[in-house]
């Protein structure tokens, strides 16, 4: 199977699990949009980079932050807005059948 194929089937079940409210001109819309972002995928994983050199401006940092430990948010907090939950987690619909 094409791991790059995508059908109007595969934009509805996507709306679907997003919990998206997608009418038929929005659905042709996104498939349009998920192929054209798809062809250039394809493209660029066919383009030859063998002999290509990666450029950082010079001067120019990756700056990292230390890694620390931080008090989190709590719990209830976390879920007031929830639609649903379970015990101290959220609750969504399986996505994997």
């Amino acid at each position: 199977m094409d791991p790059y194929l995508i059908t109007p089937e595969l934009v509805s079940h996507i709306a679907e699990l997003a919990a998206l409210d997608l009418d038929a001109e929005e659905k042709a819309q996104f498939f349009a949009d998920l192929n054209r972002i798809l062809d250039h995928i394809k493209q660029l994983r066919s383009s030859n980079t063998e002999d290509a050199v990666e450029f950082q401006p010079e001067g120019s940092l990756n700056p990292l932050r230390e890694d620390k430990n931080m008090p989190s948010f709590p719990t209830s907090d976390m879920l007031r807005n929830a639609p649903e939950k379970e015990g101290d987690f959220f609750k969504i619909p399986p996505v994997l059948e």
